[in-house]
């Protein structure tokens, strides 16, 4: 385990990743199922589920992890996160931290990979299109107001998030100004509706029908 500020050289980094690579073998495979039967999938078998996916729920969505074929027992690390194995003192990383030199490294890394078209998220540059000017602070304000100052997914207050709500297209259609087209949602929740949108449309317009009956209608 590196120490704080401790600088890793490349054969001892390249040692410890050989040493975490699971090969896709029949070996490898059995090895593995100790892990709820899991192993490594090959980049392009990777590649073509995430494809697949897109714009869908997770499968995995709603569901216990014994239904996932989880054991009671399981070393992975979604279960031990779940058991709590993973938090505080008992994470291997507590109390480390990347030197500013890894970090540069890591940016260096990552530079331009999610840029324009290279983002899964990617409209075709939509987002650069105005605002119509009726989209002002004043109508954003109304649409607070008419939620109580509270993001409509994750429920929490404006005071509570310690920032001012923003204000969300439901339907992701900039010129559409129906009062019902608008939740309040919190920056952290705001940038969650950014992907699958099909899925958060729905949610969102589902969450306006039933609060139709708690609240006033904006002016």
């Amino acid at each position: 385990m590196s120490k704080k500020g401790y600088k890793q050289s490349s054969e001892h980094i390249t040692k410890r990743a050989a040493s975490r690579s699971h090969p896709n073998t029949e070996e490898a495979k059995a090895n593995m199922k100790g892990k709820c039967g899991v192993y490594e999938r090959t980049l392009e078998h990777g590649r073509k589920i995430a494809e697949s996916r897109i714009g869908k729920p997770g499968p995995n969505r709603g569901k216990t992890l014994s239904e996932m074929n989880h054991k009671s027992d399981c070393s992975c690390g979604i279960c031990k996160a779940t058991r709590g194995e993973t938090r505080g003192e008992s994470n291997s990383m507590f109390g480390h931290h990347y030197t500013e030199e890894t970090l540069q490294q890591m940016k260096e890394v990552h530079k331009g990979q999610w840029i324009g078209d290279k983002n899964p998220n990617w409209r075709g540059g939509i987002s650069s299109i105005d605002y119509p000017l009726e989209f002002n602070n004043e109508f954003k304000e109304l649409v607070r107001e008419r939620y109580n100052y509270t993001c409509m997914i994750c429920k929490l207050t404006q005071e509570q998030v310690g920032h001012t709500l923003n204000v969300h297209h439901i339907d992701y259609d900039k010129d559409n100004l129906d009062p019902d087209n608008f939740v309040p949602v919190c920056k952290s929740c705001h940038s969650v509706t950014s992907g699958n949108r099909d899925y958060w449309t729905e949610v969102l317009q589902n969450t306006v029908e039933m609060n139709k009956s708690f609240v006033g209608a904006v002016e």
